[in-house]
């Protein structure tokens, strides 16, 4: 992934995680200011990539994951990855944590919204004000995967079982983030390809 330059908006960075993802409709001047600055690598055992730090005006928030990047939720909010660092080894960052929803004051991760969100593989994108991401699923001693989307404003969840293998492996890119093509929401992986269509709104 092309470095990013050392002060991003967060309005520029929103679709980093999916290069085919659009670009929030709201404007750069109805989102809070926030910045990635100071980008660096990181690596451990099982991944490897870059962080940046995330700032809202000139307040600190968090270390960030640049392969998934900052993306926006509403008018206020934005999504994104902690990178944590480990003091035993003197404070290098070493490894990813959970996604987190952070609207300025309060941090909520985003498994306390969505059910079977894992933050290694699960691949979110936010699209058309909806999360879009890959379920994993075990029931009975069997995994399966499932298209999800969480509609953030109505807090509406809807899912859609797919053939695709569960993961046997550690890389946390194995699902490709979905993207939007058309009017149409793309589900991509080793093991084939989905398409979906937004759902109706029930009146």
């Amino acid at each position: 992934m092309k470095a990013i330059l050392s002060s991003l908006l967060v309005a520029i960075v929103a679709s980093a995680g999916c290069k085919d993802a659009p670009a929030p409709a709201t404007t750069a001047a109805a989102i809070p200011v926030y910045t990635l600055r100071d980008t660096s690598a990181y690596e451990n055992l099982i991944s490897s990539g870059r962080y940046a730090l995330l700032y809202r005006g000139e307040t600190f928030i968090d270390s960030v994951d640049v392969a998934f990047g900052v993306q926006t939720v509403g008018r206020d909010s934005v999504l994104f990855l902690p990178i944590r660092s480990d003091s035993a080894t003197g404070g290098v960052a070493t490894s990813i944590t959970e996604h987190l929803l952070f609207d300025g004051t309060t941090r909520t991760p985003i498994n306390d919204l969505v059910p079977h969100f894992d933050s290694h593989f699960s691949s979110p994108a936010v699209l058309a004000g909806a999360l879009y991401y890959w379920g994993l699923f075990q029931a009975n001693g069997i995994d399966s995967v499932q298209a999800v989307r969480y509609e953030f404003a109505r807090h509406r969840l809807n899912a859609n079982p797919l053939p695709a293998k569960p993961p046997g492996t550690d890389d946390r890119f194995y699902f490709t983030p979905p993207y939007l093509d058309g009017k149409e929401f793309v589900f991509k992986a080793p093991s084939g390809e989905w398409r979906f269509r937004t759902p109706k709104q029930r009146r």
